[in-house]
């Protein structure tokens, strides 16, 4: 008969498997139990002390290292928050600068320019939006001078036909009627 024609059967309580065990083995009686490690007290159950700890000790390892871990995604989650929070003011504070910029312009004052210094697309649309006041404020000043040029042609225009019947009605009684 060989090692490993024994009916007996190792079991590991843990695998929840089992193997054959040789005939000639320490384990070849049916009533003795596998030893088991305890990972606690690095001992081997069975060989010195009771190798048995209460559960809360055998587990205050893991219960710590879950705790450890709660407050780590705790953090990991505040400081995400806060950290969109402050890309989020440096993404809106420069629409906000436009935003007041165009307000301004809506209210007719065009001299009102973007200072941003970015190199984003909000930058660009800054620097657009600059181009665009200053374009818009040239037309305002060469309307306002048309306007005015106008204005002075249309009042000589009134002057000389005011005069022209000035003179229709003055030469007629400067003639002596006979």
């Amino acid at each position: 008969m060989t090692q490993f024609e024994s009916s007996a059967v190792l079991w590991d309580r843990d695998r929840k498997r089992s193997w054959p065990r040789p005939a000639n083995s320490r384990f070849a009686t049916a009533t003795r139990r596998p030893k088991c490690w305890n990972i606690q007290s690095g001992d081997l159950a069975g060989l010195g002390g009771s190798g048995e700890k209460p559960r809360e000790d055998a587990y205050r390892g893991i219960y710590e290292m879950q705790r450890t871990g709660r407050l780590l995604a705790w953090l990991a989650v505040f400081v995400s928050v806060g950290l969109s929070i402050l890309s989020a003011r440096r993404i809106t504070s420069p629409l906000q600068v436009l935003a007041q910029s165009s307000r301004a312009i809506a209210r007719g004052d065009f001299s009102q320019r973007v200072h941003l210094k970015t190199r984003t697309e909000i930058g660009e649309l800054a620097t657009t939006f600059n181009t665009m006041s200053d374009e818009l404020e040239q037309f305002v000043e060469d309307l306002k001078r048309a306007a005015d040029e106008n204005k002075n042609l249309f009042m000589g225009s009134i002057q000389m036909l005011a005069g022209a019947v000035d003179e229709k009605i003055l030469i007629p009684a400067a003639i002596p009627t006979g």
